[in-house]
């Protein structure tokens, strides 16, 4: 499936690529941005497809238990635009696998407030072959890279789809 994916997306390049260079397509600077516009977002689509698989496919394979939040990790993230700095806050999970064997991680997915209390219980999912591969059971710790890549290359490519054809009257 990946393979196929990553093909569509070489071909749809190597087509845009020779459309520009034959002249079939004049290279204007708005069909060069309608073409790299559309090329972003189709592989944004296609990221979200692969993110998505991956995340089903792990999901699959895991184990659920409950694990105690028992600290904090925080980075800063300073935002150009508003000149001002926001923390985000990634939990710190302790859990004890089926097999009795303790495990802590810090969650790789954040928030500018703490969601849980210190010393709250928290669903977890892991590896039962490798249970340091675990992640906090919650939607958004778990689908938040398909949903981001969909959210921005859906749209990408369907405006370059629309200004495509309104440009080239396909």
């Amino acid at each position: 499936m990946l393979r196929l994916l990553l093909l569509i997306d070489t071909i749809a390049l190597l087509i845009g690529t020779y459309s520009f260079t034959s002249g079939r397509i004049p290279a204007t600077p708005s069909n060069i941005f309608i073409a790299v516009f559309g090329f972003v977002g189709i592989s944004m689509v296609i990221g979200s497809l692969i993110t998505f698989q991956n995340t089903r496919t792990w999901i699959d394979r895991t184990d659920t238990v409950t694990g105690e939040v028992i600290d904090y990790e925080s980075h800063a993230s300073y935002d150009t635009e508003k000149n001002r700095t926001t923390t985000f806050y990634h939990p710190t999970v302790h859990f004890r696998t089926h097999g009795g064997e303790d495990v802590t991680f810090t969650s790789s997915v954040g928030s500018s407030k703490r969601s849980h209390s210190i010393g709250g219980q928290i669903g977890v999912r892991y590896l039962p072959s490798d249970p340091g591969d675990a992640q906090v059971d919650e939607f958004m710790s778990l689908w938040l890279v398909p949903i981001v890549l969909s959210a921005i290359g859906l749209p990408m490519s369907f405006v370059s789809l629309g200004l495509a054809f309104s440009i080239f009257k396909v």
